[in-house]
């Protein structure tokens, strides 16, 4: 009773988190947590950890116990791997053993939970990254093949050529529909041995522009300024001859105007993206080869 009393006579002291985890404590304080220890219970299910270092004199019962039950993560586990109830209160007494309040798990998921999603987001920026890498290594590669290329001209000085589309080249609306008849009159004024426009096979429609140097054409802007261009003309050529077929009036002129005339104001969109379709599937490249 002497010695309980002096462990109350100037009330208990705080234990500090070094004095916790490094086992700092006199031997008041120490001898006064083993009885505060030794008064508690704990749940089975109690999460608790445990010193990886065995602090028991090698050699004893004690010491071979604690390499069994050191691994445990809750008071049964440790009881099932050879824990006493006796080790439980000494261990827990000493700091061997620290016992994990329920908000302190809750508190210790939460962080788990965030830290995993926020790899997830991680591995997916890393992901984006690495396609975005590799994406940047074939476009280099397909420039370092053009850039053994050099034609004569450059993309403007194609386009300009289509300025001179004739009245021949427009009558093949009369049979075709106005992508059609801009492929074909692409394919008459294209020049392969000295081409200013190039595609791959493991592209699809994709292209690249030589303008002085080789650089692939984003979101087909050159290619569609290409096909405006012939557009342009036939419209151009269309509105002449359209002034004729009013002229003759005859039967079979006016139903071959009317023909012609569904066929140059078809949607645009669709038009474009089937002569793309032509040139990519015409003149598309294998690099391997």
């Amino acid at each position: 009773m002497k010695i309980r009393k002096s462990l109350y006579q100037n009330g208990p002291r705080r234990i500090s988190e070094t004095e916790w985890n490094h086992g700092g404590l006199n031997k008041i304080d120490s001898s006064y947590f083993l009885i505060f220890a030794n008064s508690m219970r704990y749940d089975n299910n109690t999460l608790i950890y445990i010193d990886a270092d065995n602090p028991k004199i090698e050699g004893t019962s004690a010491y071979n116990r604690y390499e069994l039950y050191k691994k445990a993560t809750t008071i049964k586990e440790a009881k099932k791997l050879g824990a006493t109830a006796e080790d439980i209160r000494f261990d827990v007494g000493k700091g061997y053993i620290r016992v994990t309040s329920n908000s302190d798990m809750t508190s210790f998921n939460s962080i788990i939970m965030e830290l995993i999603k926020e790899n997830k987001n991680l591995t997916k920026r890393l992901d984006e990254l690495e396609l975005y890498v590799k994406k940047q290594n074939k476009q280099n590669n397909y420039i370092e093949y053009l850039n053994e290329i050099k034609p004569k001209s450059k993309f403007e000085d194609f386009v300009a050529k289509f300025d001179n589309v004739t009245e021949d080249q427009f009558e093949y609306l009369y049979e075709m529909s106005l992508a059609e008849t801009i492929s074909k009159i692409f394919v008459e004024n294209y020049d392969e041995s000295n081409s200013v426009i190039k595609c791959f096979e493991k592209k699809r429609c994709e292209f690249y522009i030589y303008d002085g140097e080789w650089k692939r054409d984003i979101d087909c802007e050159n290619m569609n300024k290409l096909f405006k261009a012939i557009r342009r003309k036939i419209l151009d050529l269309f509105g002449a001859w359209e002034e004729r077929c009013f002229d003759d009036g005859s039967e079979r002129v006016m139903t071959m105007y009317c023909e012609v005339n569904l066929r140059i104001y078809e949607d645009y969109k669709v038009d474009f993206q089937k002569f793309k379709n032509f040139i990519f599937n015409k003149y598309k490249i294998n690099i391997l080869s």
